[in-house]
């Protein structure tokens, strides 16, 4: 999807890593020219979509439970619960960042969970930081294949 708005061209910039990140005017384009790799966020956050924000650019905000759409997919990209079915342009881009994560982050910023779904209908949790994968009915594995990368897998609880 071509993005339109200057929240779909950054959300657009974070999930391909593809065009220039233009100067940021407000408070949430500076959350995402951050989080895209440009310039720093602001200091506090100040609404509840901005903790969102400010989470996943590795700020030390915690973040309240979702409310609205938007804030289930950020909730989702900080690593809890799932991403609902999108319905306007921005939760699509949204989703796609919730489901199939960024392109690239800068060192230091990453999706701390990932939800993958495998053939036998099992869920998995990704934590990229500690690079664990954990099948959530237990079942004892020692490989996973994922779009063709093989992955070393635990059991977990």
């Amino acid at each position: 999807m071509t993005p339109i708005t200057r929240e779909e061209l950054y959300l657009a910039l974070i999930t391909t890593g593809e065009g220039e990140i233009p100067e940021a005017i407000t408070r949430v384009e500076q959350y995402l020219s951050a989080i895209a790799g440009e310039g720093d966020p602001p200091e506090y956050p100040i609404t509840r979509v901005e903790h969102y924000l400010a989470a996943i650019s590795q700020q030390d905000f915690d973040y309240p439970a979702p409310i609205t759409r938007i804030e289930q997919y950020l909730y989702a990209i900080c690593g809890d619960g799932d991403a609902p079915t999108p319905i306007t342009r921005v939760e699509h881009f949204l989703y796609d960042w919730a489901v199939n994560g960024a392109a690239s982050f800068p060192d230091g910023i990453r999706i701390v969970k990932h939800t993958l779904e495998v053939a036998d209908d099992s869920k998995t949790v990704w934590d990229v930081e500690s690079t664990t994968l954990t099948i959530d009915d237990g079942t004892p594995a020692s490989v996973l294949e994922v779009d063709g990368t093989t992955l070393e897998v635990s059991a977990g609880a």
